[in-house]
């Protein structure tokens, strides 16, 4: 992991100022394709965030998984922790706490709206967190409490079956499905679940969206179509060509 990151993660502000004076790369990428923007959010590293952000750091920037420094904000408290502990970042009763502050602040310096407290994180983006971070029991309870299968990220504008097909969490998607989600349903981008498994290439999921009855012409602002986002690929890679048309 670069010098960078490690300031970052610990949030030693003045350590990250003096190694960007010297060069390092600010929008450099981990192995999972975070920047150190990335990785001042999700562990709630302001003071940090506001330095890249005012050198340049690249706010849209996606790693791997297709989430950006603003989406990781919405992660849950419980994979905070177990990420920080695999890492190296303390994640004690304070800590976490500290960083609940800090992805407030962090949500400010986007523009965004963040309440990322306990009490006062919205179902919505609990909602979300659980389908991006494939939590099947937390979304069969959700469901099950009534939560709506069709909500939207508040701040994405990503359906939960988009965000669970873009992870590749089938068990999600399937769960989803089961309680009445639109397979068709557009985020804000104008893609569909579809859309964001074929981009990531979730074979699995594509296959049971396209059992399902996701339709593949639907095309997205920019005017592709599902088809062309390695769908057809991935579903000839598997035998599995169901009319897919080229």
């Amino acid at each position: 992991m670069p010098p960078l990151a490690w300031s970052v993660m610990m949030g030693q502000t003045e350590a990250a100022e003096l190694l960007l004076q010297h060069g390092a790369d600010i929008n450099g990428r981990n192995k999972d394709g975070n920047t150190a923007l990335h990785l001042a959010a999700f562990f709630g590293r302001a003071d940090v965030a506001k330095l890249l952000l005012e050198n340049g750091a690249n706010p849209q920037a996606r790693n791997n998984d297709g989430a950006t420094p603003i989406d990781v904000l919405y992660v849950d408290w419980e994979t905070t922790a177990f990420i920080g502990n695999l890492v190296g970042v303390d994640t004690g009763k304070e800590d976490i706490a500290a960083m609940k502050t800090g992805r407030n602040d962090v949500a400010k310096l986007f523009g965004v709206k963040g309440t990322f407290d306990d009490a006062g994180t919205s179902s919505a983006q609990n909602l979300s967190a659980a389908a991006f971070t494939g939590n099947l029991a937390a979304m069969k309870q959700a469901l099950a409490d009534g939560a709506d299968p069709n909500t939207k990220d508040p701040t994405s504008g990503g359906t939960l079956l988009s965000t669970a097909a873009l992870m590749g969490h089938t068990k999600v998607v399937a769960l989803l499905l089961e309680h009445g989600a639109d397979i068709n349903a557009k985020s804000r981008d104008g893609g569909t679940a579809l859309h964001a498994a074929a981009f990531l290439g979730r074979v699995e999921t594509v296959k049971l969206l396209l059992d399902k009855g996701g339709g593949y012409h639907a095309p997205k602002q920019h005017g592709w179509h599902s088809d062309r986002w390695r769908k057809t690929e991935l579903a000839d890679n598997q035998g599995y060509t169901r009319n897919v048309e080229t």
